[in-house]
């Protein structure tokens, strides 16, 4: 278990949250490195905003088309572009709040995404890693 992710549950509202897995072989993949910089993040405004697909619908729920190691990270981008072209070809994104938040080296590892925009990146948090208690800085689209 992740300690970072138990620190953030216990002040979530929600009792039956899957706890963090331990992730699949291969994970993170080759090339996933540690960065620095600011990145953005489609967020509720909780905890639970910190939580991959596997630990929402479990590993069992992932479609073939998405490979293991995306399913067991958080999505992040770098450019504000990238972020308003997600939100347009995907509905749910609208109704989330985008947060600009810093990642340094000591915070885990992140790989570019191919499939999707140039700055979208997978991003498996360190242990070290503790999630924003809430919404700190939400950015409007077209800020940058």
């Amino acid at each position: 278990m992740r300690s970072w992710f138990n620190a953030a549950m216990q002040s979530a509202e929600e009792s039956d949250v899957t706890p963090w897995p331990e992730l699949p072989a291969g994970c993170p993949p080759a090339g996933a490195e540690p960065m620095e910089g600011e990145f953005l993040r489609f967020v509720n405004g909780g905890p639970l905003d910190w939580r991959t697909h596997a630990m929402v619908h479990g590993q069992h729920a992932r479609p073939e088309s998405v490979p293991v190691c995306s399913w067991n990270a958080l999505s992040v981008f770098g450019a504000m572009r990238d972020a308003a072209n997600m939100r347009r070809r995907i509905k749910k994104f609208r109704n989330h709040t985008l947060l600009r938040f810093a990642i340094d080296p000591s915070m885990g590892n992140l790989h570019r995404d191919k499939p999707y925009p140039d700055t979208h990146h997978n991003w498996w948090p360190s242990d070290s890693f503790v999630p924003p208690p809430g919404i700190t800085e939400s950015v409007e689209f077209g800020d940058e």
